[in-house]
């Protein structure tokens, strides 16, 4: 795994709710914003389905997505499996 930067971290940390993107199978995009999360460590973000059923089917038929965390200025994106 690719451990997430320290700063990258912390300008997530200064939202309470980050957008979160998958796609279907057939390439449909949806984005759901997301309120409970956390760093697990520096290498993995934990993420609660609180009653994200298009995202997790999207998750499991495309195991692809990405986040998006901005703060002071700075905006980052994570894409990942």
């Amino acid at each position: 795994m690719v451990k997430v930067p320290e700063e990258v971290r912390k300008t997530f940390e200064k939202q309470r709710v980050i957008p979160f993107a998958t796609a279907a199978k057939n390439g449909i995009p949806n984005v759901a914003l997301v309120g409970m999360w956390w760093w697990e460590d520096e290498e993995t973000m934990v993420i609660s389905d609180n009653y994200l059923n298009k995202t997790k089917n999207n998750f499991i038929e495309n195991p692809v997505a990405a986040l998006n965390g901005w703060a002071d200025g700075k905006s980052y994106q994570i894409k990942g499996m």
